[in-house]
């Protein structure tokens, strides 16, 4: 990592490699009053391809470099496409395996599930 991305207080701690790519890898940082988060660091640019702000940040594709990231503790997943830096559609849900398989709560407090097309966002709802 750079002096000045270290220089902004950022305490690094696990560092995990995309085995599929030889610059990506996702970060868990540590600051002073404040619970662990996550980000994805890219080595040739040396900078972040998404800035350490997500309590998970877990990969679906890396072929395709999607993610499921999840911004607040606790909270819900939207899906992220790192190529194009966009989430896709604009739904979230509570889990998304790498499968396209999903749990949603919906407003009457029902849990749901089904699959998506991870990589467009379209769900296959029964």
């Amino acid at each position: 990592m750079s002096k000045q991305e270290l220089a902004k207080k950022h305490n690094i701690g696990k560092i995990r490699h995309l085995s599929s790519s030889k610059n990506l890898f996702i970060v868990t940082t540590k600051n002073k009053d404040e619970a662990a988060k996550k980000g994805l660091w890219n080595a040739d640019t040396q900078s972040w391809d998404i800035e350490p702000l997500y309590y998970t940040i877990d990969v679906l594709d890396d072929e395709y470099d999607i993610f499921a990231i999840q911004k607040e503790e606790n909270g819900t997943f939207i899906l992220y496409n790192n190529k194009t830096k966009q989430q896709i559609g604009s739904n979230t849900y509570d889990y998304i395996a790498n499968s396209g398989f999903v749990r949603k709560t919906e407003a009457d407090e029902k849990q749901i599930y089904f699959f998506i097309d991870i990589k467009t966002g379209k769900e296959y709802r029964d």
